[in-house]
């Protein structure tokens, strides 16, 4: 939902027919910048979605991002139902700990991008940033719980201001 356009029919895009780009978000993601993706497919769980088409999902993604100068370096999915209580499916940390552990970054000198409310408390329960794109409205207790991890400025201005400080 962050890269792509959420269907607005379809839980799940579960073929690259059906993928549309979001062309806006991406056209602000700075040049040469190198990306981790991290996904919830419950689809897969679901048997909404193959593994060989989530691949040539995020094949067409990465193509047309490294069309702009963006890398993407690894997806991390977690394939596990939603109802499921996995440890890497978010709002939990995991794939947020396994990426940092991988491409040794320290999460709290990093941002993440969502849509989602459940991406804002993975953010949170990783001790990371987020720039949230979303539609739904915070409440007023959530606005306090995530004040702190909630990133106002423009995703280019984060990321220079990253850069800047070499974090």
């Amino acid at each position: 939902g962050v890269l792509n356009v959420k269907s607005k029919t379809e839980r799940y895009i579960t073929s690259v027919k059906n993928l549309i780009l979001n062309k806006s978000l991406c056209s602000k993601l700075p040049k040469a910048s190198k990306l981790i993706c991290i996904s919830n497919q419950a689809g897969i769980s679901t048997k909404d979605l193959t593994f060989q088409n989530l691949n040539k999902i995020n094949n067409k993604i990465s193509k047309y991002l490294k069309s702009l100068g963006i890398k993407i370096e690894k997806y991390y999915i977690s394939h596990h139902h939603y109802n499921s209580q996995s440890y890497f499916r978010k709002p939990n940390p995991g794939n947020f700990f396994k990426a940092s552990n991988q491409f040794n970054f320290i999460l709290d000198k990093t941002f993440y991008i969502g849509d989602d409310k459940r991406d804002i408390e993975a953010a949170y329960n990783a001790n990371t940033y987020i720039i949230y794109v979303g539609k739904d409205q915070l409440t007023s207790k959530e606005r306090k719980k995530y004040n702190f991890v909630m990133l106002k400025n423009s995703i280019k201005y984060v990321y220079n201001e990253k850069r800047k400080y070499r974090f």
